[in-house]
Formats: structure tokens, C-alpha cells, sequence
């Protein structure tokens, strides 16, 4: 399990990355980001302005985009656990390098590991692993923060960052509208850390029985 908690610290280092880049970037306060943001959302920035809002922007994507592929790549390094923990490489119909989707599909085949199956199908429920999924590999094709609508003050006297990531489509099936970017760092990484340790504590539970 070191290599889930490994993926896990760079998920969160890369979280509070994030947050720390909305709240001071180039010398500029919370405050004068905010008001920066506002007046390149509304027109009225300056170059400087502007280049600061960009570069904050972009490093934030930067660390999102890090924070979501940490996070998705745990679900994996779980099914390889599984794999050792539970033998199941003495069968032979078993992939080596097993994602999360074939660990379902191979138990599910063979009738074993209820245990794991259930807290599989959990995950694979939950709209933040839907979302993340989706968000994992949207990212590796389009930007997903802008400066045209995703940014905007909520508190002008404290100087409040509101981040929105844009609304995508995935497989021109499934659309999501905009997330608003603390939540997705911050209880997306509850939700589904949660998720994964009932995981990690399913394949314990297989291997005892």
C-alpha cells in the first residue's frame, strides 16, 4: 500500500499547490488577484494585469491537472495490491497488469471476492470517480480553466477567488457542467480517498477469509 500512499501525498501536495497559487502569485496579495481577475473579466487590466491573472491561471491548471491524474492512477495501483494479495495470477485467463475495469470484470466472471466486487462497484457509482474519469481524460485534450468565465470575486474586501472549471463532454455522451474548483479539491479528494481506502480495506478482508 506505499505506493498508494505515495500517490496520494503528491495528489495533495499538488492540491494545496492549487489552492496556494489562487492566493498569492508574482508578488500580488489575495486581494489584488482578485481585483486583477475582476478587471480582466470586465474589461480595464493592464498588461501586467493580465499576464498575472494568465500565469496564475496556468499554473493553477497545471497542479489541477496533476492533482486529478494522482487520483486517478490510484484505482490501479489497488487492482495490482489485489492482484498479489489474492493470488491471482495462478489464473491463467488473469491480465498481468490488471487495471481497476478488469479486476471487476474478472471477479465478477469468476464469482469470487464478493467483498471487493461491492466496494469496486462503489467507486465506479460515485459521481466524483464519474466526474474524475471523465476529467482525467478531457485534460489531455483541451484546457478546462479560461479566463472568460471562470473566474470571479466574491468577496471584494477579502479579496475571495471563485474558480470554475468549464463545463465538457465526454464521448459526445455524457455532458458535465461547471464544477466549481474547491470542491473538486476538496471534497472530490474526501469522497473518493474514502472510497479507495474501503477498497484497499476489502482486499484485507478477501485475504483473511
Amino acid at each position: 500500500m506505499a505506493s498508494v500512499q505515495w500517490k496520494l501525498n503528491i495528489a495533495l501536495r499538488s492540491r494545496d499547490k492549487c489552492v496556494n497559487s489562487l492566493k498569492s502569485h508574482s508578488n500580488y496579495t489575495q486581494l489584488e488577484l482578485a481585483q486583477a481577475a475582476m478587471k480582466v473579466l470586465l474589461g480595464g487590466a493592464s498588461d501586467s494585469e493580465a499576464c498575472t491573472i494568465d500565469t496564475m491561471l496556468s499554473d493553477s491548471e497545471l497542479y489541477l491537472i496533476s492533482f486529478a491524474h494522482a487520483m486517478h492512477s490510484i484505482p490501479d495501483i489497488l487492482s495490482n495490491v489485489a492482484y498479489h494479495a489474492l493470488g491471482l495470477g495462478t489464473y491463467k485467463d488473469c491480465p498481468r497488469n490488471i487495471s481497476l475495469w478488469e479486476l471487476k470484470k474478472f471477479i465478477q466472471k469468476k464469482g469470487i471476492y464478493p467483498h471487493l466486487l461491492a466496494a469496486i462497484l462503489d467507486l465506479e457509482d460515485c459521481f466524483e470517480w464519474i466526474y474524475l474519469n471523465a476529467f482525467t481524460n478531457v485534460t489531455k485534450h483541451q484546457k478546462v480553466i479560461g479566463l472568460t468565465s471562470s473566474v470571479k470575486l466574491v468577496d471584494w474586501d477579502n479579496g475571495i477567488l471563485n474558480v470554475s472549471l468549464k463545463g465538457f463532454n465526454r464521448n459526445s455522451s455524457i455532458s458535465f457542467l461547471p464544477v466549481r474548483l474547491n470542491v473538486f479539491l476538496e471534497t472530490d479528494y474526501a469522497t473518493l480517498g474514502a472510497l479507495y481506502l474501503k477498497i484497499g480495506q476489502a482486499i484485507n478482508r478477501e485475504t483473511e477469509s
